[in-house]
């Protein structure tokens, strides 16, 4: 099996199920209302065979504007996309809104199929010439741009096996899905078969399944399932991996309990989440201009094979068309960070459908945001996976365990395996009692009553000697430069001895260039707390009497405890954060 997904797309009554049927001998419209209207209105699923005789998944999506939320279902697991156009109508409405969704959904290239070739010779050769530009320009800067144009006739066979070697070319040439990832099977289909029971269908996006294995079904169904069977198109299997559709035997449960949207995955691998952090990029209109996406609007928002209601809170400028956001569902889904997802309106847009924006999701769940903050939320991208592990992990005020780590990062296990023994050796992120956090937090759960000590085990002259000189300075420490200077250390032996004090606790970063030791910390905290409960509020004068220090440190100090949520500054004096709820 080539754990591709290849899909249709293009508007309706252009050969697209026709198309699918010379290329795999099977007939993917099974509803009895699809029989007698002649149109596709629900997803249908084939092994195609390529040239090569691997075999791949192919999905047929309905073409009328009614079903486009069926189609959206069928495009979010689809890797390569079929644009089908017929030669005698040209690029029409569900043209261009398939293409959107498929670009916006994540696709990654695909072929461009005019259909209906047999009409040609009475169109002239003129008209061809045309549909050709059009179509070179409609897909001009997407996944499909420079693709391979065959021109294909579903009645007399003509061009199907040069489409057939095309897709096998590029199926040859497309990066596997995430099988090291968490557990995401977006079920598309669930129904009973005599002798065995419940069985559901899907297309296995991030990681691996296998007979016998316990999973939970989301939302909602969170008792255990085993798996009794496993089937890849027909074919019984013993595991399956990201990429390929799958049947599951899931004999303990009752069709009625499963549907489209559904989630199959393992406990605690992924989440139902409310608010997501995203990026998104508009759908763009001549001349360049994008609809606006406004606060109290609401859009429908597709992900996996799920839809639910949204709101958007724009929250920066990503570039041109793209932006950060977040969204708020009106009702949770289960969500996998890096999934792609689809945003669309209630209202057509002329020529063009609903469809409006689209992205990828960076933080699910995500804590509620607002606008007027800073929000580095590019540090949760995945281009670069050590960033955003510690920015996941800068955001979680407990820390998080090793598998809940593993589901928020969607990074294969290994991988993340090997990035975090380097992240806690460098000192960028830090364990305690087995959860996994940043340094700053692990500073503030360091107990008060557990001071540092330079006797601590691994700790090195460097660390040691920094050690004494922050505890000997208590609340007015020399600078970074200053302790290079005293110490004779280079800039990189003082930054690595910092770290790795920083990650064990033993020191509090205030300012990029200015450690305090953590008992004098947790010392100045309990005296701050003692005051604020007994007079309500500290001004400056007071802090500074309080640390015994100059300005050069009660200002940093102040807003350190500010942005420990220990405190809040209200005009000129600071009050318990928690006293203003």
């Amino acid at each position: 099996m080539a754990r591709v997904v290849i899909g249709t797309a293009g508007h309706v009554d252009h050969g697209k199920t026709a198309l699918v049927r010379a290329l795999t001998g099977l007939d993917t419209d099974r509803l009895k209302v699809e029989k007698e209207r002649g149109i596709t209105t629900e997803l249908g699923f084939a092994p195609l065979r390529l040239s090569d005789g691997e075999v791949a998944s192919l999905i047929d999506v309905p073409g009328h504007e009614r079903f486009v939320r069926a189609m959206a279902a069928g495009a979010g697991g689809v890797d390569l996309v079929v644009l089908v156009v017929a030669a005698d109508e040209g690029v029409r409405p569900q043209t261009r809104e398939h293409l959107d969704i498929c670009r916006l959904l994540g696709v990654r290239g695909g072929v461009l199929a005019v259909s209906k070739a047999d009409l040609a010779p009475a169109l002239g050769a003129g008209r061809i010439a045309m549909l050709e530009a059009e179509l070179r320009a409609l897909v001009a800067q997407t996944p499909l741009e420079g693709a391979a144009l065959i021109h294909v006739s579903a009645r007399s066979g003509h061009g199907i096996e040069d489409l057939r070697l095309a897709l096998t070319r590029l199926v040859a040439i497309t990066a596997p899905r995430n099988a090291g990832g968490p557990l995401y099977l977006a079920i598309d289909r669930a129904f009973s078969m005599k002798g065995f029971g419940t069985v559901a269908t899907g297309t296995l996006l991030s990681g691996t399944l296998a007979c016998d294995d316990v999973v939970v079904v989301l939302p909602g169904l969170v008792r255990p399932l085993r798996i009794r069977g496993l089937q890849c198109h027909g074919r019984r299997v013993d595991h399956a991996l990201a990429g390929e559709r799958v049947a599951i035997n899931l004999p303990d449960v009752e069709v009625a309990a499963l549907s489209r949207g559904c989630v199959l995955s393992r406990a605690g691998e992924v989440v139902e989440a409310e608010w997501l952090d995203v990026a998104l990029r508009q759908v763009t209109f001549q001349p360049g201009t994008a609809p606006p996406l406004r606060a109290r609007q609401t859009f429908l928002c597709h992900v996996g094979t799920a839809s639910a209601e949204c709101n958007v809170t724009i929250l920066g400028a990503q570039g041109p068309g793209q932006v950060f956001a977040q969204l708020r569902l009106h009702r949770p889904l289960p969500v996998l960070p890096g999934q792609h997802l689809l945003l669309r309106g209630f209202e057509a847009l002329p020529g063009r459908g609903r469809t409006l924006a689209g992205g990828v999701v960076l933080a699910a769940p995500a804590r509620k945001r607002r606008r007027a903050t800073p929000h580095p939320l590019a540090d949760f991208a995945f281009t670069d996976p050590s960033r955003r592990v510690q920015a996941l992990l800068s955001e979680a005020p407990e820390g998080l365990g090793r598998d809940a780590l593993f589901a928020r990062a969607a990074l294969p296990r290994p991988v993340l395996t090997a990035l975090l023994a380097e992240l806690l050796a460098s000192g960028a992120i830090a364990e305690r009692a087995g959860r996994l956090m940043s340094p700053r937090t692990f500073a503030r759960l360091q107990p008060a009553s557990s001071p540092a000590s330079i006797t601590a085990p691994g700790c090195s002259p460097a660390e040691s000697a920094l050690l004494a000189v922050l505890q000997g300075g208590t609340l007015a420490p020399p600078t970074t430069p200053e302790l290079g200077t005293r110490l004779g250390l280079t800039p990189e032996d003082l930054t690595c001895a910092l770290a790795r004090l920083l990650a064990r606790g033993e020191v509090v970063r205030v300012k990029p260039d200015l450690y305090f030791d953590t008992a004098s910390i947790a010392s100045l905290r309990r005296r701050l707390e003692e005051h604020l409960r007994a007079q309500g509020a500290i001004t400056v004068p007071e802090f500074k009497a309080l640390t015994g220090s100059s300005r050069k440190y009660t200002i940093p100090l102040s807003e350190f405890f500010d942005q420990q949520k220990l405190t809040l500054r209200v005009g000129e004096r600071r009050v318990l954060r928690e006293a203003r709820r």
